[in-house]
């Protein structure tokens, strides 16, 4: 599988920590381990270096790594032309050589987080799937994402016309919790860009015992 990735994703992929769970890193082990092909280009690999030496990113992570990171994915990256004619435009025209790369590179996953661009919006373009890097890690990497405990104030507290998604209901709140851990391997047919991360354990009572609702999410639509 060809993929290639917006390069904020990619400084993240070459910047994240050894330990790191997140999915540009995830995406990055990937691609080390050879089961995908990254397609780049020179404006994009020209743009990973100059950025990677940004202090900021320089402070949370070793040099040294991050070095051997950014050397890796320019050694190993197929270019091919970005400044090719292309079939449609970025709403942001500096992310057009994003298109580019895809029609030009045969891509078939454009990995990116950039919604000012409006490409995610569109979902594919050509033969390209667009996916955000939890989207892709997600399908393809085996990896979700860890739930939070809500407080119960915020839910007391949300707007009454929005949804939650009830999970499950049981009279063993500890079952409840095991299942709250791995929630979002539960609820993958959400749209990535309304998840809420946050859980709530809900106490009522049946025949006159505790009786516990999980709940996930603030939703706006029951779409």
């Amino acid at each position: 599988m060809r993929f290639a990735l917006d390069t904020n994703i990619l400084i993240s992929a070459a910047s994240s920590n050894s330990d790191d769970n997140s999915p540009p890193k995830q995406i990055y082990n990937a691609l080390k381990n050879g089961d995908y092909i990254l397609v780049s280009c020179d404006k994009q690999l020209s743009e990973l270096r100059r950025v990677a030496g940004y202090t900021k990113v320089r402070k949370h992570t070793k040099s040294n790594d991050v070095a051997k990171s950014i050397n890796y994915i320019i050694a190993t990256a197929v270019r091919v032309p970005a400044n090719t004619f292309i079939s449609q435009e970025a709403d942001d025209p500096d992310d057009n050589f994003l298109i580019a790369m895809c029609e030009s590179g045969c891509v078939d996953n454009l990995i990116t987080g950039d919604e000012h661009a409006g490409l995610l919006r569109r979902g594919s373009i050509a033969g390209t799937k667009i996916l955000t890097a939890s989207q892709f890690a997600e399908r393809y990497l085996g990896w979700y994402r860890q739930s939070i405990a809500g407080k119960m104030e915020d839910l007391i507290n949300a707007n009454g016309d929005h949804y939650t998604i009830q999970v499950a209901a049981s009279f063993n709140r500890s079952a409840l919790l095991k299942v709250s851990k791995n929630l979002f391997r539960h609820v993958r047919s959400v749209p990535d860009t309304e998840l809420c991360g946050s859980y709530w354990i809900v106490t009522s009572y049946r025949a006159k015992s505790p009786w516990y609702f999980l709940v996930f999410g603030n939703y706006a639509s029951r779409k």
